[in-house]
């Protein structure tokens, strides 16, 4: 039994299928942690959730978190339904038309799927491999939701799309030492995505590992000279690479 982890797969379907190809996983013995950000700038944002939903829902073993891409599609599937309004960010800096576009033309059975699984995404995930605790989320180590009885309901959904929030936008580059420190009593690695590593590679930071290989840019005419991004895969057993295009 091994452990993967892939993040920022960006609807980059067919590498994620050489990817998959390529580790020769068996997800009935193996895990795979993905670690969010299923959609945007790839062509295939919609497939690429669908077939990660169909793999979560299928293994047992495969376990799927939630990024900020995909939060920022949730909350816009949410404010067209509620007044029609649309998030100019997603769409427009982020790369979300298409994803939108590709959700218009679903059934209707499908565009409740894809809002209902979203809406399940966990944000954080603690596991342990050969006795080494590591810590897995997006972007940013944050503490688990507690719903408080004592609260409204509107009030603990704001709690929880703050803590959403900050695991799937903050940068944990930005934050200090002493934030990071404060969590290494929980973890022995924090294991995260979000951020492009310049050389795209696999990046081994000071208390953590940044596995997002800029698989956003392949093939992505919005890069006037494409750079070598690629989507990344680590197991998390040995340390070892995997990279597809």
């Amino acid at each position: 039994m091994a452990t993967y982890v892939i993040s920022d797969i960006h609807g980059q379907l067919e590498p994620f299928l050489k990817l998959l190809e390529e580790t020769s996983m068996d997800l009935e013995k193996d895990h795979l942690y993905l670690l969010g950000d299923y959609v945007d700038w790839g062509k295939d944002s919609v497939p690429t959730l669908l077939y990660v939903k169909q793999l979560d829902e299928t293994y047992e073993n495969v376990h799927v978190l939630m990024g900020n891409h995909d939060l920022m599609f949730l909350d816009t599937i949410r404010s067209f339904k509620e007044d029609g309004t649309l998030d100019a960010n997603w769409l427009q800096n982020n790369c979300g038309l298409d994803t939108f576009k590709q959700y218009l033309k679903s059934s209707r059975a499908v565009r409740d799927e894809i809002e209902s699984y979203l809406d399940s995404l966990p944000y954080r995930f603690d596991i342990d491999v050969n006795g080494k605790k590591y810590l897995l989320a997006h972007a940013c180590p944050t503490d688990y939701f507690v719903y408080d009885d004592t609260l409204s309901k509107s009030e603990n959904d704001r709690i929880l799309h703050d803590l959403r929030c900050e695991a799937v936008w903050t940068r944990i580059i930005s934050k200090t030492d002493d934030v990071i420190q404060s969590y290494s009593s929980e973890f022995d690695q924090f294991v995260c995505g979000h951020t492009i590593n310049e050389n795209f590679r696999i990046n081994y930071r000071k208390g953590f590992i940044d596995i997002d290989c800029g698989a956003k840019v392949i093939g992505n005419s919005l890069f006037m000279q494409e750079p070598e991004g690629k989507l990344a895969c680590l197991r998390l057993d040995d340390m070892k690479e995997y990279y597809a295009r």
